[in-house]
C-alpha cells in the first residue's frame, strides 16, 4: 500500500507542476479548463494525504514518510508561497532638490509624529510626505520657484554648492599670503580651497595637477587672480585635502554628540581598482533636528588576512576615535563568516552585548 502512496503523491506533484506552468502561461485570465482538476489535486493534498494512518501502512513508519526526490508542496489559499518585499525608489520629483540638505535623498523626520516630513530651504515651513507633492509645488510657487530645465536645475545645484563652500569658508577662516602683488580681489582664497579641494577628491584628481602649466593658463584665462592664491606645489595641496578633512571630521563629531537616537553602524570590506583591500564604515542616525543622516566615517585599507580578529580592531579604534562607544546602536552587515567572528571578538574587547537579529 506503500507503493500506492508514493504513486498517488507523485502523481499529483507533476499534475501540479503542468498545471502551474499552464496558469503562468495563460495571459488571457480567462477560466480555465482545468480549475476544477486543480481543486481535486489540492484537496487530495490539503484532506485526503493527511489523513492517511501511515502506522497502518508499514510498522517500520511511525511518521509520515518523505521523498528525497520530490519534496511535499505546501498549499495555502489564504497567501501566496513567498512575498516581495518592497523596494525604496529613489526620489526623482524635482521639490526634493529644494530641501536644507543639497542631497535629494536626504529624509527628514517630525520630532512629535516621527513621520517623515519635506522642509523648506528657503523658510521654516514643513509638510508631510505621506499626501503627495503638489502642496509642496504649491508653496515653492511663493518663492518663484517652479520646475526647471535640466540645465536650470544645474545652474542651481551648482549656486547650492558655492553657497555651501561660502558658508563653510565664512566658519573657518585661515590666515594666507599672497602668491604675487596682485591684490587678487576678484576671489575669495578661503572657497577656492573648499572647491579645489572637493574637485580634486570627487574627480580622483593627480595633486600634481596644479603644477601642470596647461591646467594653470586655462585657469588663468578664466581669471587672472588664480595665480595670486593657487598655490604652485603639490604638497601645498595636500595640506589644503588634509585641513579639510579635520574641518570635517570635526563636523561629524558634533552632529553624533547631537544625535537623538543611537549611533547604528554599516561595514564592508571590497578592493579599491588598484587591488587594495578596503574597509568602509558608514555611520546611520538622527540629528537634533530630525534630519536623518549617513555620514563616511572611515575607509580603511586592511593589512593580513580578513579575519574577524583582524576586522575588529579597525572597527573599534574608528568608534572610540568618533568617542560613540557609550551610544553604539546595530550592526548592519552580510552573511559572511568572518563578520560573525568580528562582532564576537568586539563584545571580549568592549562593553558590547551581541544581539543577532536576520532578516
Amino acid at each position: 500500500m506503500l507503493y500506492y502512496y508514493y504513486l498517488l503523491r507523485n502523481a499529483c506533484v507533476l499534475v501540479l507542476f503542468s498545471l502551474r506552468e499552464t496558469r503562468l502561461n495563460n495571459i488571457t485570465h480567462q477560466k480555465s479548463p482545468w480549475s476544477p482538476l486543480h481543486r481535486l489535486v489540492q484537496l487530495i493534498f490539503t484532506w485526503v494525504l493527511p489523513s492517511v494512518n501511515y502506522a497502518m501502512l508499514s510498522q517500520d513508519f511511525s511518521s509520515r514518510p518523505s521523498s528525497p526526490e520530490l519534496p511535499a508542496p505546501a498549499f495555502s489559499s489564504a497567501s501566496p508561497p513567498c512575498s516581495t518585499l518592497p523596494v525604496k525608489r529613489p526620489r526623482t520629483t524635482w521639490v526634493w532638490n529644494h530641501m536644507p540638505d543639497p542631497d535629494p535623498q536626504t529624509q527628514y523626520f517630525n520630532k512629535n509624529t516621527g513621520k517623515p516630513e519635506w522642509r523648506c530651504r528657503y523658510c521654516t515651513r514643513r509638510y508631510a510626505t505621506t499626501g503627495g507633492t503638489r502642496a509642496i509645488m504649491e508653496h515653492l510657487k511663493t518663492h518663484n520657484i517652479e520646475e526647471n530645465s535640466t540645465r536650470e536645475t544645474r545652474a542651481i545645484n551648482q549656486q547650492a554648492s558655492i553657497q555651501n563652500a561660502m558658508d563653510i569658508a565664512r566658519e573657518n577662516p585661515q590666515k594666507r599670503r599672497r602668491l604675487n602683488e596682485s591684490q587678487g580681489e576678484s576671489m575669495d582664497p578661503d572657497q577656492l580651497e573648499i572647491l579645489y579641494v572637493r574637485w580634486v577628491s570627487a574627480c580622483s584628481v593627480s595633486f600634481r595637477m596644479v603644477e601642470c602649466p596647461e591646467f594653470r593658463a586655462l585657469l588663468f584665462y578664466i581669471n587672472k587672480d588664480i595665480d595670486t592664491w593657487l598655490p604652485g606645489s603639490h604638497n601645498t595641496v595636500r595640506d589644503w585635502v588634509v585641513r579639510q578633512y579635520e574641518a570635517q571630521k570635526a563636523k561629524i563629531k558634533a552632529s553624533l554628540k547631537r544625535s537623538t537616537t543611537r549611533i547604528h553602524i554599516s561595514c564592508d570590506l571590497w578592493s579599491s581598482p588598484n587591488s587594495l583591500a578596503i574597509l568602509g564604515i558608514v555611520a546611520h542616525f538622527i540629528t537634533g533636528d530630525g534630519e536623518l543622516r549617513h555620514v563616511v566615517l572611515a575607509l580603511r585599507e586592511i593589512d593580513g588576512a580578513h579575519t574577524g580578529e583582524n576586522l575588529s580592531p579597525v572597527i573599534l579604534d574608528v568608534i572610540v576615535d568618533y568617542g560613540f562607544e557609550s551610544n553604539l546602536g546595530f550592526f548592519m552587515m552580510d552573511n559572511a563568516s568572518n563578520n560573525d567572528t568580528m562582532m564576537n571578538h568586539l563584545s571580549t574587547r568592549t562593553c558590547i552585548t551581541i544581539i543577532w537579529v536576520q532578516s
